[in-house]
């Protein structure tokens, strides 16, 4: 009897002490300090909406040309005996480019001079011969026929002698230059080309797709070459009427408004500006990697869909004058989520 008792205060002494455990380590825990992590906000860079301009744009490239190419070709054949011009040099109309030996055509000049004034003297005296009824007029019709056949050699020689001295048709700049002195003039085959480089054109093929807006809008838009740092605007001087069907494309000529730095055989860029809108823009590069882009609302970072893009070009993009005061992140929005916590460092 005895020892069940005794057993009995032994369990119930170990369950108290059981018990009492529970309730210390319950206690130790319930005030001690608990160590809990924070995300830190995500450093970022802002920029806000200004306003601006974005352009519809067209980009196209093609070589320049001048509006005039002119070859110099000979009219009279020979050994070059001079060139007093060189290529990059400016010439007038009437300027002399080359002269041919002028022997061979001062001989045939003479000698059909001497022949026209031996033929006119004959004439003459025939003519006064007839006037007193010594000659027919047989005799006189057949010399007059031979003195203008000799007097239209004549003119024709000096024409010739004329030729050999090869002048420019027009102004402009010697672009190129094959003859030099000693070397073979001929009519088939010119001895320089003279451009006219103050008036410079670009020639364009455009996809047919844009044959409408450019005909229609041709006189609001606006047209910008470049090269390096030189920049110019140019003129559609003329629209192709047709649309070529093997290569679905038109051509556009363009009149260069300004020349300066800009020179026969470069290749440029050429962008037509179709239309223009003002409002509140965004840098293309703030969007994110999903075409949205994010803002800051009162340190937690909130993402807009690209559906809030009103209209844009290849540098900007436009935006609801609505979010004019917005703070939009520049820098890390690709880091970003819906809610996430940000810091502005910039």
């Amino acid at each position: 009897m005895k020892k069940a008792l005794f057993r009995i205060i032994k369990y119930i002494i170990l369950l108290l002490l059981i018990i009492g455990a529970f309730f210390s380590l319950r206690y130790f825990f319930s005030t001690r300090d608990v160590l809990t992590y924070t995300t830190p906000p995500l450093p970022v860079s802002t920029v806000k909406a200004k306003e601006g301009v974005v352009e519809e744009r067209l980009t196209y490239s093609g070589y320049i040309e001048s509006k005039k190419l002119i070859p110099v070709i000979p009219f009279a054949s020979g050994t070059i005996l001079s060139s007093p011009v060189d290529v990059e040099d400016v010439v007038k109309k009437g300027e002399t480019i080359a002269s041919i030996d002028k022997s061979s055509y001062e001989l045939q000049a003479k000698s059909a001079l001497v022949q026209y004034e031996a033929l006119e003297e004959s004439y003459s005296r025939v003519e006064t011969l007839f006037s007193k009824g010594a000659a027919t007029k047989q005799d006189l019709d057949t010399l007059k026929a031979q003195r203008d056949a000799a007097k239209a050699q004549y003119e024709l020689a000096n024409l010739q002698l004329s030729y050999t001295d090869i002048t420019a048709s027009e102004d402009g700049t010697i672009i190129k230059k094959s003859a030099s002195v000693g070397t073979i003039a001929s009519s088939t085959s010119p001895i320089a080309i003279i451009a006219d480089t103050d008036n410079l054109i670009i020639r364009l093929s455009i996809s047919s797709k844009y044959f409408s807006i450019i005909n229609q809008n041709r006189d609001m838009i606006k047209v910008n070459v470049s090269f390096g740092d030189i920049t110019t605007t140019a003129s559609i001087a003329t629209i192709s009427p047709y649309i070529d069907a093997t290569s679905s494309t038109f051509e556009v000529k363009l009149s260069l408004d300004d020349s300066d730095g800009f020179f026969i055989g470069m290749y440029v860029p050429v962008s037509f500006i179709i239309r223009s809108e003002e409002g509140y823009i965004l840098p293309q590069k703030i969007r994110r990697t999903d075409g949205s882009f994010a803002y800051i609302d009162n340190g937690y970072a909130h993402i807009l869909s690209s559906e809030n893009i009103i209209k844009e070009d290849d540098s900007f993009f436009l935006v609801s004058p609505a979010l004019s005061s917005y703070t939009f992140i520049s820098d890390g929005q690709n880091q970003v989520e819906e809610g996430s916590l940000v810091e502005v460092v910039l």
